[in-house]
């Protein structure tokens, strides 16, 4: 009886231990792959004056000009993708979940293609210039604010309608019994509501404009926004120092966003009931969300038709005959090395990403809750405070000169860390609204964790690792912030190569680069609908 009981004792113990080596190693992991490059940047800081960079007139020109144009881009995105949400999750129009799925085409393409669309149809030559006789200049602060706006603003939209979701619908019904008006529910009910993810969406999108150089590069003109100045600094005239210093400047928002969010976490409402909603809104409701829907409609598709458009001439203004030739030249420069690199990228990120922030998911949210795992979700989402210029520059400070560097698995491991942290919450989300006794049952009937977690966890979140993997992928796709301090001729995603192409004023080949990123990532996000649709006709059965 003893014997058996301290070979009970013994199982427990090695379990005990193998997962607690397990958080250790990941712990260890992450806090190599994602705190120890930003000590790299820390020491290249002692290369440079650091007071002299900060106070120089180009530094402080372009910390002027990000804040402006991120505060004024924040604070339209929001209040449109607010209405947007809003009047998409109250209204019963026909066909909104078709618009809610189209307003988010802008992800779907690098940022600097929009700053090129904007080039396409409001520059010197532009489509709608031309056509209607524009004379106001796209460049500067007035190009680089829209084309911010064009892709933030559908990222503000899917928070909002995530949040609009999970609100309790059944405090409006009482309202209504008790004939209070829609606009007083609206400021007593809707609005402290959202006063703390408004926060969050704000500083997301802050966030996004403040660390972007794309559209900046391509519509800013003498606007220098600070991104654009750290990638002209470290790519132009291998500054390092002074990149190091911009980072850190970079860092304070998003850093400033994660300390908000760790401190101000709402609870949620804890009494909502999941019902079936019956919208009930009136006809003059939806005629104004027709409306605003065809307008986002329109904000989408304009960049979009203008790709079409320029893409399919031989040399606009000058020849719009329908030609191939800009294919042929895009082929020359070497559209399918490029596509095949983003393509290895992007797939490489996926697998191993998803498999890893599934596992560290798993040790965080499906274990005994210690130290050790509030050790791990910390880290895990550390790297949500780090933007992808600051963590392009770390990585090529740490691993530059190295036999690394030079392959296109730096590239993976970066786009890993990259997006790490939102697939780990996914997964995270997911695992939280599992039952916790399904161990319990699962140790009684003796059964393994690993035939746990594949039988059951995952088949119960096949939709959630789909979602990782998509998310993975279009993002490592359309990236360009991280990889352009570490790629070279060898590795370049086709991302990147819009760079070269602008800089040799092709923008006829841009237009098509843009469109073939474009068609890759739908034909991606199609291919996991219709495999979300297989799983629940599957378990339907």
């Amino acid at each position: 009886m003893n014997d058996k009981l301290s070979c009970n004792l013994h199982s427990k113990l090695r379990k005990v231990t193998s997962m607690s080596v397990a958080k250790v190693f990941t712990i260890a992991l992450m806090f190599v792959a994602v705190v120890l490059p930003l000590f790299f940047i820390l020491a290249e800081l002692g290369t440079v004056d650091f007071i002299a960079v900060i106070s120089s007139s180009k530094f402080l020109s372009a910390l002027g000009n990000s804040v402006s144009v991120s505060i004024v881009t924040a604070l339209l995105s929001i209040t449109f993708s607010f209405t947007l949400a809003y009047l998409i999750s109250r209204s019963n129009c026909r066909f909104k979940s078709i618009f809610a799925v189209a307003i988010t085409v802008p992800m779907l393409i690098p940022s600097i293609s929009h700053g090129t669309g904007l080039v396409l149809l409001f520059g010197e030559n532009g489509i709608i210039t031309n056509m209607f006789g524009v004379s106001s200049s796209i460049y500067g602060f007035t190009g680089v604010m829209i084309g911010s706006f064009m892709y933030s603003f559908p990222v503000a939209f899917l928070m909002f309608t995530d949040v609009l979701k999970y609100e309790d619908r059944m405090v409006y019904d009482v309202a209504d019994i008790m004939g209070i008006p829609k606009w007083r529910q609206f400021i007593d009910i809707t609005l402290p509501y959202l006063r703390r993810p408004l926060i969050s969406i704000f500083f997301a999108v802050f966030t996004m404009v403040f660390t972007d150089y794309g559209v900046a590069m391509m519509v800013g003109g003498r606007f220098e926004t600070l991104p654009l100045f750290m990638y002209n600094e470290v790519i132009g005239q291998l500054n390092y120092g002074v990149g190091a210093v911009v980072s850190l400047v970079l860092v304070l928002p998003a850093g400033i966003a994660c300390v908000f969010d760790m401190c101000n976490k709402d609870s949620g409402n804890h009494n909502t009931v999941n019902k079936a909603v019956i919208n009930r809104s009136t006809k003059r409701f939806n005629v104004i969300t027709y409306v605003v829907c065809g307008i986002s409609l329109v904000i989408v598709a304009l960049p979009i038709i203008a790709f079409c458009m320029i893409g399919f001439v031989t040399k606009y203004p000058v020849d719009n005959s329908f030609s191939f030739i800009n294919f042929v030249k895009v082929f020359e420069m070497g559209l399918f090395k490029h596509l095949g690199n983003s393509l290895v990228i992007a797939m490489l990120t996926s697998l191993i990403g998803v498999g890893l922030s599934y596992t560290v998911a798993y040790f965080a949210a499906r274990s005994n809750k210690g130290v050790l795992s509030k050790s791990l979700h910390i880290v895990s989402l550390s790297s949500l405070a780090i933007p992808g210029v600051v963590l392009g520059i770390a990585y090529s400070i740490m691993y530059g000169g190295s036999g690394f560097a030079s392959t296109i698995f730096i590239l993976v491991l970066v786009n890993i860390v990259h997006f790490f942290s939102s697939s780990y919450l996914l997964a995270y989300n997911a695992f939280g609204k599992i039952n916790a006794n399904y161990e319990v049952v699962s140790k009684t009937l003796n059964v393994s964790r690993f035939r746990f977690v594949l039988d059951v966890l995952i088949p119960e979140t096949g939709d959630t690792i789909l979602e990782m993997f998509s998310y993975f992928f279009v993002n490592s796709m359309v990236t360009i912030s991280a990889v352009s301090f570490l790629a070279n001729a060898n590795t370049n995603p086709l991302a990147l190569l819009i760079n070269q192409l602008e800089r040799e004023l092709l923008t006829e080949a841009i237009a098509i680069v843009s469109m073939v990123i474009l068609f890759i990532n739908v034909c991606v996000k199609l291919s996991i609908y219709g495999l979300k649709r297989l799983r629940s006709t599957y378990y339907a059965k």
